[in-house]
């Protein structure tokens, strides 16, 4: 019986004698595609980042939402103060308008103030929501309980301190309690939201 025997068929490479290797060639062109591909998806991602970034409006933040610049500047005018007789002693009552100066739109303006004597000595402190104006009789006819609780309602009046426009105003009262009868100075400041939140529902 004739021995037997095993055909085994190799691609050699003509010129070299070597084994053609065009399989793991194919391969390395198909890497270099998928590379390529690779490479223009991440330049189409980035351009299309920078074309976001670009067309947000001026102030916008990264959700989206504008936010306006700077902090608030307000104004004050037609500011006035008088001694009023409450039970006990005396009240000081600082009344006027305040003006937002801003370039935007602000909410729930609260003013605050310091109250001196003519000599600069410190008497007193107060600060209130503006929109809020009790009369002057109701000062000293209602508890100081009430009074306080009707300057401290954060919307003002009817909604009025819910927002200030630019170069809108609204009036404000501070009332500074048992001070002395040479208190005759106030020193005034402002704060308010730069943009709406729960606080202008009144919580």
């Amino acid at each position: 019986m004739p021995p037997r025997t095993r055909t085994v068929t190799r691609s050699v490479d003509s010129a070299t004698g070597r084994r053609a290797s065009g399989s793991k060639g194919t391969r390395s062109r198909s890497a270099g595609v998928w590379i390529a591909i690779a490479v223009v998806l991440i330049a189409v991602a980035a351009g299309a980042g920078i074309w976001y970034v670009t067309q947000q409006p001026p102030g916008a933040s990264a959700g989206g939402a504008a936010q306006p610049a700077g902090m608030p500047t307000f104004a004050f005018e037609q500011t006035d103060g008088q001694l009023v007789k409450i039970k006990g002693g005396l009240a000081y009552v600082a009344s006027g308008v305040v003006r937002n100066t801003s370039s935007f739109t602000v909410y729930v303006v609260r003013v605050s103030g310091v109250l001196r004597t003519t000599d600069g000595r410190e008497v007193g402190r107060a600060a209130s929501y503006a929109g809020n104006n009790p009369s002057p009789e109701s000062l000293t006819r209602l508890p100081r309980a009430e009074i306080e609780a009707a300057l401290d309602t954060r919307i003002g009046e009817g909604g009025s301190n819910v927002k200030l426009d630019s170069m809108g105003a609204i009036p404000f009262t501070l009332v500074f309690w048992n001070v002395p009868s040479d208190a005759n100075r106030t020193e005034l400041s402002a704060q308010a939201r730069s943009f709406p939140s729960a606080a202008t529902n009144g919580g």
